[in-house]
């Protein structure tokens, strides 16, 4: 009685089929037909236990008990319910007539279709994947095996022939000390090893702004956050006080330069280290600006991204392009430090300088993953195993002791330029901290939703994790004229990127925040659903004769594809095979065509240009002397196409009769989101300079008027792109109204 096995029978089953799915339980993921679907982590989770008990009841507080701890920042009803039909959404099951998932109503859940060949994950091992929990069988005299009496601990089994070598050189009593003091030292190994670690959990929340703007690049010196805030379509310092009240601008210019983002602040707390930009420019200027005010100071004349001073305040880090760059502090004499294959963000020095951590993006392969080097280049490695979740990891800061790294999931890894904010998770890994503590390899999950976190920074204190959480919701609205207000369209709903069909009797739009393709009449009815989860559909498009609608989601490859799909409803095509990105789809007249674009080029990825799609030949032809450009539109006569440069800065016009392109308008410091008028004589887009205004140049002219002011929409927007806005058939202004809540907030921290 009372025995402990060291090492336990069975081998759980590592992959679990039923109907066309199959679950790998090693690498976390779902797939269907060998394609992988994106499915959130909660979702995942409650799979894994549902089907860990095959036609039993798990009941809703065996869920929230394993899934949802009492000390996880989480609403749990509204995170169960939520998890549960975005799994039924991806499994395209039915609550009303399940084939996977039944519910037992205020009870639980219930998995039931068969599962392939009987395979189940063990009881006793939640994540199936814990391979120390696991092994052959063996008998009780193996000698790599010992069978611990808990009662007694000193009547386990010694190792054979262990007493015959040691008996030649100590007596017996001896022998029965050094055996008794060795299990000794086993039980306790294996009681630790068989206790669960204490979990790092949140115990409280406070929240500090209350503005609601988007936020990012959290900073502070202990009394108060400075952060990016994006106002009036640009990104631009803040600061708030860290025990909350209103936010306010740092009084600062850096020579009219349309984004600034705070990176750092130094170690001293006397200055902040900001990077400012034009438009969709890869790399800004760096600058170090005196708190709590004064004149900025360019650092060095290089530009990058990416910057970050050493703790001990002598170096800066910064990247250009796949590498990185040590310079001096003030910005002088900077050397190549690190080459990446890849797009590296988010780095921070160890709180002893000793290593460097940062997120590198892979776009070839759409992943993201946390790296660690050394601070002289050596022992360049991944911080997690590779297929170990979360795999979206990015936003990575140590505890001011340096004993936990936290991080975020990104839930799926998004292609630059895609304006989709995907859910976010915080995580915390714990480090080596001497004695008995050893450093963790398996993240601790902190938060659960429904918050979607996008930012986080430890306080000083150690005590609380500042972090910025939002519920996104964006509200469609049309420009009045006559009183120069914006009044909500379509009953205020929440949704983006509408497009009305030829004869003006349809439109298709996008929900907020879920991003599923829906089409209806103009006044609401009759709507039908085109797409549903995982897909994330973005910028609709109606065919000329209102039989389909072409829209643009990622693949299975994550990357950025046209797909098309009957506006009665069913399964969407995606129209090209090859592996290059694909955006801004827009209709010949004939229907016989699409242009379209790709991402824009920048520094470490070569732009694809615009291109051409013949749905007879199913072939792709190129515009000449395009690869700088992006954001194609064509007009409605399909006589030119309007697009952007690379920066941002341009509008040029191509002319299918002349086969050149023109400048068209340089007037703007920067253009965004253009749009034809139905009658093709004018083009409308967003500008940004001392204002963020709406703007309309005329077919033929080169100058651009000025016909609504947009400081005061607060427009719905993400980190890296400008708010969808359009122009309905009859003239009218479209743009979507940010009602979203989006808040500092100070999470209390218990750590073990």
């Amino acid at each position: 009685m009372g025995q402990i096995p060291v090492a336990r029978q069975g081998v759980p089953a590592r992959t679990i089929r039923f109907g066309a799915f199959e679950l790998d339980l090693r690498t976390e993921e779902l797939r269907k037909g060998g394609i992988r679907l994106r499915l959130p982590g909660q979702s995942f989770q409650v799979l894994r236990m549902l089907l860990g008990h095959p036609g039993e009841l798990v009941s809703r507080e065996e869920l929230r008990q394993s899934l949802w701890p009492s000390d996880t920042f989480v609403d749990f009803d509204h995170g169960l319910n939520a998890a549960v039909n975005r799994l039924r959404d991806v499994l395209g099951d039915s609550a009303d007539n399940p084939k996977y998932i039944e519910t037992l109503p205020k009870r639980g859940y219930r998995f039931v279709a068969p599962l392939e060949g009987g395979e189940t994950v063990a009881h006793g091992d939640p994540s199936g994947t814990s391979d120390s929990n696991w092994s052959t069988p063996v008998s009780d005299t193996d000698p790599a095996t010992a069978i611990v009496d808990v009662q007694s601990p000193t009547s386990a089994v010694a190792l054979p022939g262990a007493e015959r070598i040691l008996s030649r050189k100590l007596s017996r009593g001896w022998l029965a000390v050094l055996i008794a003091a060795t299990m000794i030292l086993l039980v306790a190994i294996a009681v630790r090893m068989l206790t669960p670690a204490p979990q790092a959990r949140i115990s409280g929340s406070r929240q500090i702004s209350r503005d609601g703007m988007p936020k990012s690049n959290l900073q502070t010196d202990g009394s108060r956050i400075y952060f990016s805030e994006f106002s009036n379509g640009r990104s631009v310092p803040a600061q708030v006080s860290i025990t909350g009240g209103d936010t306010s601008l740092l009084p600062v210019s850096y020579l009219n330069y349309l984004n600034a983002a705070t990176c750092d602040i130094s170690a001293d707390h006397t200055k902040l280290l900001i990077l400012t930009w034009f438009g969709s420019e890869a790399e800004g200027i760096l600058w170090s600006q005196p708190l709590p005010a004064g004149p900025p100071q360019r650092l060095g004349n290089t530009e990058g991204h990416d910057e970050t001073w050493s703790p001990d305040g002598r170096e800066l880090l910064f990247a250009k392009g796949s590498t990185y760059y040590l310079a001096a502090a003030d910005g002088t004499s900077p050397r190549p430090f690190l080459s990446l294959h890849g797009i590296p963000n988010g780095a921070r020095f160890s709180p002893d300088g000793s290593r460097i951590r940062f997120a590198l993006s892979d776009p070839e392969m759409r992943v993201s993953a946390l790296w660690e080097v050394n601070r002289d280049g050596s022992n360049l490695h991944r911080l997690l195993p590779p297929g170990q979740n979360p795999v979206a990891q990015c936003c990575g800061r140590w505890s001011p002791d340096g004993r936990y790294y936290f991080f975020l999931d990104l839930d799926s890894f998004n292609a630059d330029w895609y304006p989709i904010v995907s859910s976010a998770n915080i995580f915390v890994l714990r480090e080596a901290a001497g004695g008995l503590t050893q450093k963790s390899h398996v993240p601790m999950q902190l938060t659960s939703g429904p918050l979607s976190f996008g930012e986080l920074l430890p306080a000083l204190d150690g005590k609380q994790l500042l972090a910025v959480a939002s519920q996104q919701r964006g509200e469609l609205v049309r420009y009045d004229n006559s009183t120069q207000q914006f009044v909500p369209f379509l009953s205020g709903a929440s949704i983006s990127d509408l497009d009305f069909s030829r004869d003006r009797q349809w439109i298709a739009y996008v929900t907020v925040p879920d991003h599923t393709l829906w089409r209806s009449r103009e006044d609401g009815t009759e709507r039908l659903q085109l797409t549903s989860a995982p897909v994330d559909a973005v910028l609709p498009r109606w065919s000329p004769d209102g039989k389909s609608i072409v829209y643009v989601a990622l693949n299975s490859s994550r990357r950025l594809k046209i797909f098309q799909v009957s506006a009665n409803g069913g399964s969407s095509e995606e129209l090209l095979s090859e592996n290059d990105d694909e955006q801004d789809p827009t209709w010949f007249p004939d229907g016989r065509r699409l242009v379209f674009g790709g991402l824009p080029e920048v520094s470490y990825r070569a732009g694809a240009g615009i291109r051409i799609f013949d749905f007879k030949t199913r072939r792709v032809s190129d515009i000449p002397d395009s690869k700088d450009l992006f954001s194609p539109r064509l007009s409605p006569d399909g006589r030119y196409i309007a697009a952007l440069t690379r920066d941002s800065k341009k509008l040029v016009l191509y002319d299918f009769q002349t086969g050149k392109w023109s400048d068209w308008v340089t007037d703007s410091v920067t253009v965004g989101y253009p749009a034809w008028s139905a009658d093709g004589r004018y083009l409308y887009f967003q500008s940004w300079s001392d204002h963020h205004t709406y703007r309309r140049v005329r077919s033929g002219e080169t100058k651009s008027e000025v016909i609504a002011g947009l400081d005061n929409l607060h427009p719905f927007t993400t980190c890296c792109t400008s708010s969808w806005s359009g122009v309905t058939p009859d003239g009218s202004l479209l743009f979507v109204r940010d009602t979203s809540t989006q808040e500092i907030y100070a999470l209390d921290l218990q750590l073990p």
